[in-house]
């Protein structure tokens, strides 16, 4: 067990325990590599309506715009 971070422990054997700080710039950055990656996939379910990242990023261009 790991006494210093108890809940790494319980991370499935895919999810990394570190992560790069670095890697992005900023947090718009790291948004648009998840609209194209999971384009297709959940990104919120609220009251049983379900949002794709697609969904979210034409939303966010429309107000944007």
């Amino acid at each position: 067990m790991t006494m210093d971070k108890p809940w790494l422990d319980h991370y499935p054997s895919n999810v990394p325990k570190t992560i790069n700080p670095d890697k992005y710039g900023n947090l718009m950055e790291l948004y648009e590599e998840c609209f194209d990656r999971f384009r297709l996939h959940p990104m919120s379910i609220c009251m049983g309506v379900t949002h794709t990242y697609n969904d979210v990023d034409k939303a966010s261009l429309a107000v944007a715009a």
